[in-house]
């Protein structure tokens, strides 16, 4: 198994999924002798009240939810109305907890209704890109469905649930083979730079930004004092502005800086350069 993404550092103390967190998961899988790569994306969208306790609304891409709450480094979630045990970030090896799997799977048949008991067999400091982190890699005690590693503070790093993924053919060809990985990580605590080299280096990545065409207007302003401060605030705007871009660019990202009336065109123009240059 490889773990192909970056993520914090190990002393990242922040909690788990703050605002703007966002999952990105990539499948490799074959549909008959069809190769299929496509993604599911989880966004944390509200904290919500929902059976007496307040938890966090996971957005799995537009077609379900699924409501989690972290407490003492414990992630639970909501398994067939009723708080199940699902993660424990500060597990030691030999540890163990019991879970529950969904009755019903994203991707096999049958469903099922099961407990299976997790035990942490070995824990690791990883470095991807000069950035550690710490992975608890455990084991399932029945092999009914599969965890895979858990990232500290972020999650999993197969898939976002237990998922019921047999050996055996389970009668379906889209789950066999399957590859699942988390490709990127972000929120609005840590940022998504450390991700986007990771990220960049499997995948053709445009990022478009907005130009406020009022900053240059500012930044040339000298009238009287005022003025003047704001012309040095809008100055040190668009440097930071530029820097980004720069960072942005060296990390293979392709970025589009225009005008609002210019990034419709700009983006179209984009995507038809990089479709003749056989690069999507």
């Amino acid at each position: 198994m490889s773990i192909n993404f970056r993520l914090f550092s190990q002393s990242d103390t922040l909690p788990w999924a703050p605002t703007g967190a966002t999952w990105i998961y990539e499948i490799d899988s074959y549909q008959g002798k069809v190769p299929y790569i496509g993604f599911i994306y989880l966004s944390y969208v509200k904290d919500t009240l929902l059976l007496g306790k307040l938890v966090k609304k996971i957005t799995v891409s537009d077609f379900r939810d699924i409501f989690m709450y972290n407490s003492n480094d414990s992630l639970y979630w909501l398994v067939e109305n009723k708080y199940e045990l699902l993660l424990v970030f500060s597990a030691e090896i030999g540890d163990s907890w019991t879970t529950k799997g969904r009755d019903e799977t994203v991707f096999c048949k049958p469903f099922i209704n099961s407990y299976d008991t997790i035990t942490v067999r070995n824990i690791s400091n990883k470095t991807f890109s000069n950035k550690d982190f710490e992975v608890i890699e455990n084991r399932m005690s029945n092999c009914t469905w599969q965890l895979g590693p858990i990232i500290k503070n972020i999650g999993l790093s197969n898939f976002f649930e237990p998922i019921y993924f047999p050996k055996e053919s389970c009668g379906y060809v889209t789950c066999q083979p399957l590859n699942i990985n988390l490709a990127c990580y972000y929120d609005m605590r840590r940022g998504i730079m450390p991700y986007l080299p990771g990220l960049a280096a499997r995948h053709t990545v445009v990022l478009a930004s907005v130009r406020d065409q009022r900053l240059e207007e500012l930044a040339a302003m000298r009238g009287d004092a005022p003025a003047v401060y704001d012309a040095a605030s809008a100055a040190q705007a668009i440097a930071t502005r530029d820097r980004m871009t720069a960072l942005v660019t060296r990390a293979g990202i392709e970025v589009i800086d225009a005008t609002p009336d210019e990034i419709a065109p700009k983006l179209a123009d984009r995507y038809l350069a990089l479709k003749a240059a056989g690069r999507l």
